[in-house]
């Protein structure tokens, strides 16, 4: 009765008493790590050693690192096939090997002589324990190697489970002889190593196409049933429904666009434009939807046309940016989704987002009357969604006339009544920051939006969220809340993350230095987001906006001339069709500098001018008292220098021609 035994086997015994310890591979590092962090994983040890043992001076460093985590993640960390790859680094070179893991069963061989024969190569490692299944294991297996990222009972059964075969009944031998694994999570993985050997029997057997395609249409039909619920009270369960199956669905578009399977592309990408653009991936969507819409050179095809469009969305966001200091090119673009738009209504109803993409892009090509003109009649549409975004939009976003506040309140109730949380989240900010401009209390919007996109959407998005939640604390006087912000958005700071991101976070660490006296901080944060907007973006509002608050910075250390400089360049960044926002922060900021000059009557013309551009500036307590300080130096000839500004043109007002400063 006191025996025990201890048994390796590649799968259970089946005998009473019987308690499983399965042995997992070795711990694996994750792409991005130092040679310090790598170090610690087993895999990279394992490999670090064996490789030594045939070439002494090999070492981690910041040069062999990646090529180390590569083979070990490619590897599976299984720890055979690390040794048989370290056994080939003398000759290759880690780079080299790295490089040619797609032929691993023809480069991985030369094992130990003394090993035995199934363990001198990975394809003798494979095919022992391949041929130790049944036949309907082995088919399954070579089925379920068209999934990647793994599969869940459903997905299987109905990819895998054709032509009789009983998914159900032979799914947990395949677990049971560690063809499979179950992290846990209602998935079954196999190692990359086994899915590569798998693949190439199903292909040797003709039947690699037919599965893809059975793939394809599975995901297919996932996507497209997700895609309405991504706008409802379901979003998040959808969302990470589609997060699980995100490298299924990439290797179902990418086997449709290789095989030139022209519908299945188009439907796929389009239905997945919006859960791209939420998660954050719109350069990666733009690259994707620009492959699938070069197989259809000469325009959508009929009856789907409403799939095309959604490829177009994917693509048009993406470089809206880029365009924008291109008048000819916005306006292609406009007729170009406007046509686009017009097309696929006649087919029936188009995602919501496309017409709204319609009016901002009219709105940006400068036709803001028929911009108006739209969002007023989407307003009214029977779509809520559809509804609720175009009153966020016509209050918020394009400083169109009309009660704003009041529209983007209505769009903060319509959307929490569809339970809808990125809209809801945006239209919480976008009324935080109109009541922000008129002095009001804005915490209970602040607070109830902070948490309603954390830990779902993409790094560059959390930033987003994070830098203008900052701004709004500052502005409520929250100073302690806003560095917490700040440093949270710092966090999410990786190797991944867009220039956009970057200079958030340090176009917010600089207001958040100034707004605690740190003036040289500010300084230096503020030429840090220069310097990454000079090289990556070229959106003249951000360029504007950096320059015009930089010189507030230097006008506050007493340095004049360079604050003058700095709104110099904001003017020429804004260009001769400016945003007229930015425009009256800029011209606000030159009314301080010539009050601080000593100058009231042009303080008060520039003020003027400021006014007549937009009010918004007014939201900005220190730009405020300056006006009143302008208004008591000038004395009796405030009152018309002001009006005086508020129609002179820029010679009058002294300002420098558009270009003068480049």
């Amino acid at each position: 009765p006191g025996v025990r035994m201890l048994a390796t086997s590649r799968e259970p015994l089946g005998v009473p008493g019987e308690t499983l310890a399965p042995i997992p591979p070795l711990g694996l590092p994750p792409e991005g790590v130092t040679p310090d962090e790598a170090g610690r994983y087993p895999a990279v040890r394992l490999l670090v050693d064996r490789a030594r043992a045939v070439s002494p001076g090999f070492a981690l460093d910041e040069h062999t690192t990646p090529h180390v985590v590569t083979i070990c993640r490619r590897l599976d960390g299984m720890p055979l096939a690390i040794e048989l790859a370290a056994a080939r680094i003398r000759a290759l070179g880690v780079a080299g090997l790295a490089a040619r893991l797609d032929d691993r069963f023809r480069l991985l061989t030369g094992g130990s002589r003394t090993a035995l024969p199934r363990h001198r190569t990975l394809s003798a490692v494979v095919e022992w324990s391949w041929d130790l299944l049944t036949p309907e294991e082995r088919t399954l297996a070579e089925r379920l190697a068209v999934f990647t990222g793994g599969a869940t009972l459903d997905d299987a059964e109905q990819v895998c489970g054709d032509d009789g075969l009983d998914v159900v009944a032979v799914l947990p031998s395949l677990v049971d002889k560690s063809l499979l694994e179950t992290p846990g999570d209602g998935r079954f993985r196999m190692l990359e190593t086994i899915r590569a050997y798998a693949l190439r029997r199903l292909m040797d057997s003709g039947e690699l196409d037919h599965y893809r395609r059975r793939h394809a249409a599975h995901f297919l039909r996932l996507a497209e049933e997700a895609e309405p619920r991504l706008r409802g009270a379901g979003q998040l369960e959808w969302m990470a429904r589609l997060t699980a199956e995100q490298d299924n669905l990439n290797a179902a578009l990418r086997w449709a666009a290789d095989s030139r399977e022209m519908e299945t592309a188009l439907r796929l990408c389009g239905a997945l434009s919006w859960y791209w653009w939420l998660r954050g991936h719109r350069g990666q969507a733009a690259v994707r939807a620009g492959q699938v819409l070069e197989l259809v050179p000469d325009g959508p095809p009929a009856g789907l046309v409403r799939a095309y469009a959604g490829c177009r969305f994917a693509v048009t966001v993406a470089a809206l940016g880029a365009i924008w200091l291109e008048p000819d090119r916005v306006e292609k673009v406009r007729r170009e989704i406007d046509d686009l738009v017009e097309a696929a209504l006649r087919e029936g109803p188009v995602h919501p987002m496309l017409p709204i993409l319609r009016a901002v892009v009219t709105a940006i090509a400068g036709r803001r009357e028929e911009a108006a003109a739209m969002l007023d009649a989407y307003a009214r549409s029977d779509d809520p969604w559809l509804a609720a975004s175009a009153l966020m939009i016509r209050g918020g976003s394009l400083n169109l006339p009309g009660d704003g506040e009041r529209d983007v309140a209505e769009a903060v109730r319509r959307f929490r009544a569809l339970g809808e949380r990125w809209g809801l989240s945006e239209a919480l900010l976008t009324l935080a920051a109109l009541r922000a401009r008129r002095g009001a209390a804005t915490t209970d919007l602040i607070d109830e939006a902070a948490g309603l996109t954390a830990g779902w959407v993409s790094a560059d998005d959390m930033i987003s969220t994070l830098t203008r939640l900052a701004e709004l604390r500052l502005q409520a006087g929250d100073t302690e809340g806003a560095a917490a912000d700040v440093a949270a958005a710092r966090s999410h700071l990786s190797t991944g993350v867009s220039p956009y991101a970057l200079v958030q976070v340090s176009m917010s660490e600089a207001k958040l230095a100034r707004s605690g006296g740190d003036l040289d901080g500010a300084a230096a944060a503020y030429e840090n987001a220069l310097a990454l907007l000079r090289e990556h973006l070229t959106i003249p509002q951000m360029l504007a906006s950096a320059y015009g608050e930089y010189g507030r910075t230097l006008l506050a250390k007493g340095d004049l001339g360079g604050a003058l400089a700095r709104h110099h360049e904001a003017l020429d960044a804004l260009g001769a069709a400016p945003d007229q926002p930015v425009l009256s922060a800029v011209l606000a900021g030159l009314a301080m500098i010539a009050l601080a000059g000593g100058d009231a009557r042009r303080s008060a013309m520039l003020f003027g001018a400021a006014d007549a551009a937009h009010e918004g500036w007014r939201a900005d307590p220190e730009a405020a008292g300056a006006l009143e300080s302008a208004r008591e130096a000038a004395g009796p000839a405030f009152d018309a220098a002001y009006e005086h500004g508020r129609t002179a043109s820029r010679e009058e007002l002294g300002l420098p021609a558009t270009g003068s400063s480049r």
